[in-house]
């Protein structure tokens, strides 16, 4: 039985494996059943092949340490051939380089890093603005406020992916960079990406698309046949491409690359410092010391599946994908936000409470994914959804029949899941 006293980690005396490893299985009852497909997000579930894989990599290089080079010539050659791939697969070209991070968020980090200290260092901006849609994820507001920069994020269109034109209107002199998502986040659609790298490479600035969720996945399903638009970093002025590892790449928390045009972009992501007794330090991430693990599951992980495994997978999840939309468009009150090109999508439940069906459906054990404008659900399908998709819908048609009506169009402040 649970106590409600709260105890700390560090007891008194040592303590066996068989009653650590009850106590942490005790600590997740709570936790909600992601390998039963209950799950909206967060978890990117490849398979328990897959996931093996991952977990013995990671114990091989759980305490190595990608800070040094010299200590660990393993990881930086491991780092060096996720890079090599994932240029590969992204439209790097000869001189493009890139970093493995902890994820999305240190990816972006790296590449606004780069971005303000060129500006800097080129034309002497103090003050550096980027533009992006009002869709792009908040960790570039996050990495603004810790860099000194700022924001400027633009409504969409009312197809919900970048107003180019709307974009364009507010640079000025101290823009230094625009962005566009492949895909945004909240709905799963991708911005025009050619025509807002054109916008950069006609204002001479710099433009990052964040293929964070469909980088490791939109390749894959343009080589099936599915429509995809050009995103990456063989768009002349697309400049850099984050992509996370850890999401369709089916790796383990947390990895993901940033990978850029040039050595230059590349050389000032990095923080090198000189001036205390130890000597030189420097790095390529905004982590200093790290654990290899999640380097070496990725690697693993790409080894394993090689472009067959990944175009198989990718196959599985877009005929599931398609399933979903089937159901979507089958309901009245259900209406799609945009047309997805890929397994993230978003859709309104007209007339209903969103908090209130995410209450009900909770009781059978799904956690849902909210947006909050337009009130909507959000599904990022995985494998964990294959046998459950019609079990989801039949659920939500379930919990419908009992949940509160709203005015039509209200919002009832849904709140999103990262």
């Amino acid at each position: 039985m649970k106590s409600d006293v709260a105890v700390g980690a560090l007891g008194e005396a040592r303590s066996e494996w068989n009653a650590i490893h009850t106590e942490l299985v005790d600590k997740q009852s709570g936790d909600v059943a992601w390998k039963q497909g209950r799950l909206q997000g967060l978890n990117h579930f490849g398979g328990d092949d897959v996931l093996s894989i991952a977990m013995k990599a990671y114990e091989l290089y759980a305490s190595t340490n990608p800070v040094s080079a010299r200590a660990f010539p393993s990881v930086r050659q491991l780092q060096d051939e996720i890079i090599l791939s994932s240029l590969e697969l992204l439209g790097g070209a000869p001189g493009s380089e890139g970093t493995v991070t902890s994820g999305g968020t240190e990816s972006i980090f790296l590449a606004l890093k780069s971005a303000r200290d060129i500006a800097q260092q080129e034309r002497g901006i103090r003050q550096p603005e980027v533009v992006m849609p009002s869709t792009a994820h908040p960790a570039f507001n996050k990495h603004a406020h810790y860099l000194g920069m700022k924001v400027i994020r633009v409504p969409v269109g009312l197809d919900f992916r970048a107003d180019v034109a709307s974009m364009k209107a507010e640079i000025t002199p101290n823009t230094i960079m625009v962005v566009g998502s492949a895909p945004c986040y909240p709905y799963g659609l991708f911005d025009p990406i050619t025509d807002i790298a054109a916008l950069a490479s006609d204002a001479n600035l710099l433009m990052h698309v964040d293929a964070c969720v469909g980088g490791f996945q939109a390749p894959f399903a343009r080589q099936l046949g599915y429509q995809v638009p050009d995103f990456d970093l063989s768009v002349p002025g697309v400049t850099s491409i984050s992509a996370d590892l850890h999401k369709y790449g089916y790796a383990l928390k947390g990895a993901s690359v940033v990978l850029f045009k040039t050595a230059q972009l590349k050389e000032a992501s990095k923080f090198v410092f000189n001036d205390w007794p130890r000597g030189k330090y420097e790095t390529d991430t905004f982590a200093g010391t790290r654990s290899g693990g999640p380097v070496a599951a990725a690697w693993a992980v790409m080894r394993y599946l090689g472009q067959d495994g990944y175009l198989e997978l990718t196959e599985r999840l877009m005929k599931l994908r398609d399933k979903a939309l089937s159901h979507i468009s089958s309901e009245p009150r259900f209406k799609l936000i945009g047309t997805p090109e890929l397994t993230l999508m978003a859709f309104s439940v007209e007339d209903y409470s969103l908090s209130d069906l995410s209450e009900r459906m909770a009781e059978h054990g799904w956690i849902l994914n909210l947006i909050d404008e337009p009130p909507a659900l959000q599904l990022m399908i995985n494998a964990t959804h294959e046998e459950r998709i019609d079990e989801f819908f039949d659920h939500l048609s379930t919990c419908m029949r009992s949940a509160t009506p709203v005015a039509s169009g209200s919002s009832d402040g849904a709140v999103a899941e990262y």
